[in-house]
């Protein structure tokens, strides 16, 4: 091997650790979230949601509301809470397992998912390892994050926060080709 495959195998490995870093890192500090049962909204959606329960209700994801099994009546003759993203992604969580935990465990999956990009598109943007790093980190330690990873309820804003930096990120590689 020449010098610069050497670079580039150690570049790799150092992003390696970093994306493990970050992971127990959101074990440290998210990581009690796991022992959490359903709460507020949690309930309504998850284990009293007849829609989520079983596969055959998929068509729903993108021809119904969330809510529509409530008393709430929030989606009479219209589609007041249109978020199929994260109705499917309960239907899937379901299928796997209808534990609190589980639940709680995606959240986190996704706010891993939402740091690591953080920190892709840090470098993207600035060309500086480091000071990527520091931000992602940062962001992840930031208390206001709390609610959207130990809430269940909160999977939409993990999942836009994860599509919007893909496609900051597709939009700027494509745009460097």
């Amino acid at each position: 091997m020449n010098d610069t495959e050497n670079l580039i195998k150690l570049a790799a490995q150092k992003q390696w650790l970093v994306f493990v870093f970050f992971a127990v890192v959101i074990g440290v500090f998210y990581g009690n979230t796991l022992r959490n049962g359903f709460i507020y909204d949690d309930v309504q959606i998850v284990p009293n949601n007849p829609y989520i329960q079983s596969l055959k209700y998929l068509p729903k994801v993108v021809t119904g509301c969330m809510w529509e099994h409530t008393y709430y009546d929030q989606c009479k003759g219209r589609a007041l809470y249109y978020r199929p993203v994260h109705t499917l992604s309960y239907i899937l969580t379901y299928q796997i397992s209808s534990s609190p935990w589980f639940f709680h465990l995606v959240n986190l999956a996704y706010f891993f998912a939402v740091v690591s990009l953080l920190f892709i598109l840090g470098k993207i943007l600035t060309k500086n390892f480091i000071l990527s790093f520091v931000a992602a980190f940062l962001f992840l330690i930031h208390p206001i994050n709390s609610e959207s990873v130990n809430w269940i309820a909160a999977v939409p804003e993990l999942t836009f926060a994860i599509f919007t930096l893909l496609s900051v990120i597709f939009y700027i590689k494509h745009r460097q080709d």
